[in-house]
């Protein structure tokens, strides 16, 4: 992605709006017994508005250009209501004004009578029952979880009964939905499942772990009452290698490093017993390791490039490769330095493997690097899409935040900002922005932290954080 960088130069040449100086943007919302938003304008100094009420997810339910607000919602929920005054000197935009309502629409799902409940027990071949104990609603989601909230299964019942394949912690939450369907509200709890059919005390898995000298690892079996077994083993980070169904296990790895390994035992009638888990360290060179070390160094490029630069003895040939979170391999290259740009930001985990003269493997070395392709430079010089630059400052800010546009932006644009939870602070609305317009914000009130301005038009979506001290 090209990036524009506005020139400093542009905050001498070009003119300041001061038209938020001329009003100020004051509300009111309250509701009635229908569940109609009535908004309030107390404003000062201006001569049009715009009314915007957002639902809970931030989508635009309704707008209107007047001075007092009517709306009924069709639905019971939370709202935010934003008012956008003009006027001042210049006629344009001059300050905004937000606060969020609860409406009860009668009929709408009032929350009070729909109340999620459950318990959860475990089955006595290992299920997740899940029994509804919940009030005032009429259908229903069950969504289990396994570790890291990843979704295991969904059932859309009053009632739940799930068979996880392993053992663990499961995290399940029930949603209730009223008699229109409206969402009432969502409860959540955790259950750890063991699938053990047997006694336990007749089939005990057990083992010891060594090294063998080309790098196997070897795993001596001394169970007792069992007459199957498995073998899985992982890397450090749990990442599966390989299984065997063997009694002892022998297994050639081609990498030094940090191994798990599992054995699982079965009974005579092929039940699961239980498992037992150790690590090992194995060393798989087979070189002298001495005249062959692998050594590198990481950096950020000035377009996002993950610049791998490598600083190996004695290795003729490299292997890198890179993986973003949980180790997943998202680029391989067999070059002596790397350079990959990711398609996202973020964390990634980067691994250098050197060879001997012979094909050989030597040993690996891996380290991690943070990458942001947000360009900040000069406190608040920022990059936008479709050519298009925007100059956020001062930054970190005090009391004004300014937002400056060296093009123009001929369709609508939307500017919010947010903290970090999401929750709306300031809203503007703008139906087109000239070539070097300043747009600024009063941050006087807002608390001390990180935030982010979201602007929105038809040339694209930028997002870009600043900090208020």
């Amino acid at each position: 992605m090209k990036k524009v960088l506005l020139s400093i130069a542009l905050v001498g040449i070009i003119g300041v709006n001061n038209s938020w100086s001329q009003c100020n943007s004051v509300l009111t919302v309250s509701t009635d017994s229908s569940g109609t938003i009535v908004g309030g304008n107390n404003s000062t100094g201006a001569s049009n508005y715009d009314w915007v009420i957002y639902d809970n997810g931030f989508n635009t339910v309704y707008s209107a250009s007047t001075a007092a607000l009517y709306y009924t919602p069709q639905v019971s929920g939370m709202y935010s209501v934003c008012l956008n005054a003009y006027g001042g000197i210049t006629g344009g935009w001059c300050d905004s004004a937000c606060t969020s309502i609860y409406i009860t629409v009668p009929g709408g799902g009032t929350g009070t009578t729909c109340d999620p409940a459950m318990t959860l027990t475990e089955g006595p071949n290992g299920e997740i029952i899940g029994t509804n104990s919940s009030t005032g609603a009429t259908s229903y989601d069950w969504v289990v979880y396994s570790g890291g909230f990843n979704v295991e299964t969904t059932a859309s019942t009053t009632d739940l009964s799930y068979t996880p394949q392993i053992d663990g912690t499961y995290d399940v939450c029930l949603t209730a939905y009223d008699t229109l369907g409206n969402w009432c509200d969502s409860v959540c709890s955790s259950i750890a499942i063991n699938t053990d059919t047997t006694t336990g005390t007749t089939c005990t898995p057990d083992m010891t772990l060594s090294a063998g000298s080309k790098g196997e690892v070897i795993g001596t079996n001394m169970s007792t009452g069992a007459t199957s077994y498995e073998w899985i083993i992982y890397t450090s980070g749990f990442n599966f290698i390989a299984s065997e169904t063997t009694t002892d296990l022998n297994f050639p790895l081609l990498f030094s490093g940090e191994y798990d390994v599992c054995l699982t035992a079965y009974d005579s009638l092929g039940n699961w017993c239980d498992s037992t888990c150790s690590s090992i360290y194995i060393n798989a060179d087979t070189t002298t390791g001495a005249a062959c070390d692998p050594a590198m160094t990481l950096t950020e490029g000035p377009n996002g490039e993950i610049i791998g630069t490598n600083s190996s003895t004695g290795a003729t040939s490299y292997d890198w490769v890179v993986y973003s979170g949980g180790f997943n391999v998202v680029a391989i290259e067999n070059t002596t330095d790397l350079s990959y740009t990711p398609q996202m930001d973020g964390t990634y985990d980067v691994c250098l493997t050197a060879y001997d003269t012979l094909g050989n493997w030597c040993d690996s070395v891996c380290s991690s690097i943070v990458i942001s392709t947000d360009t900040v430079i000069f406190s608040g010089l920022i990059e936008g899409y479709n050519a298009t630059s925007i100059g956020l400052y001062p930054n970190p800010v005090k009391d004004r935040l300014n937002l400056v546009f060296d093009s123009e932006m001929s369709s609508k644009v939307t500017i919010i900002i947010v903290d970090m939870l999401g929750k709306q602070l300031n809203y503007s609305v703008h139906s087109s922005i000239a070539d070097g317009e300043i747009i600024e914000f009063n941050m006087n009130n807002v608390p001390i932290g990180v935030y982010s301005v979201i602007i929105n038009s038809e040339e694209g979506l930028t997002i870009r954080r600043f900090t208020k001290e």
